[in-house]
């Protein structure tokens, strides 16, 4: 890889969190120059919203409220947003929380966790909230987390 990239320019687009870098890759454009792509993956890495579902490992007292061990807590940008005792209105609290009727499309990487089910009535609930969205479900395989999603 060294002897390819020897004469090579790179950027390095800084991200914060999984979905704001997947959707930066995305929006690259091999037929755009590095500047223009720079530029535009930045941007769209910026713009992009984030969401996370876990599950609480310890009692807390938070701004948001009380959390005990065991519960579902929605996180975005670092930030705890959402308590429920339950992974679907954890999810769907943490979306309506975050979303906007302006954006297009919610993307949702499922944890290795992550129940068929649960996935569909995440997605008919989101409809019915937000109807003009796609909603899109891939496999994450990711631990800890049974969702992760973006919202563009």
């Amino acid at each position: 890889a060294k002897k390819i990239a020897r004469n090579k320019s790179a950027y390095i687009v800084p991200t914060k969190n999984i979905p704001a870098g997947i959707s930066a890759v995305l929006s690259y454009n091999p037929d755009s120059g590095m500047e223009e792509n720079r530029y535009n993956m930045e941007e769209v890495a910026k713009k992009t919203k984030n969401g996370e579902i876990t599950q609480a490992v310890r009692n807390a007292n938070l701004m948001v409220g009380e959390i005990k061990k065991g519960e579902y807590i929605g996180l975005s940008d670092g930030k705890v947003r959402v308590i429920s005792d339950d992974v679907v209105d954890a999810t769907i609290d943490l979306v309506r929380d975050i979303a906007s009727s302006t954006e297009e499309v919610i993307t949702f990487y499922t944890g290795k966790d992550a129940i068929p089910e649960d996935n569909e009535t995440i997605k008919k609930k989101l409809k019915k909230y937000f109807p003009k969205m796609d909603i899109e479900m891939h496999k994450g395989g990711q631990p800890l987390y049974p969702y992760i999603f973006s919202i563009e």
